[in-house]
């Protein structure tokens, strides 16, 4: 999601971008069928859905580096795979975690820490940099996530 989160734990449970994305998607009530992209994006995906479709288009090399594949040859990977997977989408529970959950924040920079103790309920804990609050329900732990995520785009003067 961004440079400036380290790590987001909800309940315990280390979740990236996708697991966040595909928890939100959850919450709407939404399956999340199909994920293309890296190979390491389609191994996440699986273990959260594992009867999720992937199809990888392009092989990790870094944080900010993939090999990918031609934009016709992706297209082909995709095609059949997109079209099974819509076809199937009932049979794909969505990944939602319902009620309360803590989470907690690793954040990149300290200084993001003392903006983040701004919002209500969120405190210091475990690290140095690291926040926690309790949410309602993953749709308000996902929008404190993003105000996080713009805190940490905030540079001190």
């Amino acid at each position: 999601m961004s440079d400036a989160l380290l790590d987001v734990r909800v309940d315990g449970r280390s979740l990236g971008e996708i697991g966040l994305n595909a928890a939100l998607a959850g919450h709407l009530g939404v399956p999340v069928v199909l994920l293309s992209g890296d190979d390491a994006a389609c191994t996440e995906v699986r273990e959260l859905v594992p009867v999720v479709r992937t199809v990888a288009v392009k092989e990790a090399l870094g944080q900010f580096a993939a090999a990918g594949l031609h934009p016709e040859e992706a297209r082909e990977r995709l095609r059949r795979p997109a079209a099974e997977a819509v076809a199937g989408r009932e049979e794909v529970r969505p990944f939602a975690l319902s009620g309360p959950r803590t989470v907690e924040v690793d954040l990149a920079a300290a200084h993001t820490v003392d903006l983040a103790v701004l919002i209500p309920g969120v405190t210091r804990a475990g690290g140095a940099r690291t926040v926690t609050f309790t949410a309602a329900g993953f749709g308000e732990a996902y929008r404190v996530v993003l105000l996080l995520v713009q805190l940490g785009s905030i540079r001190p003067v």
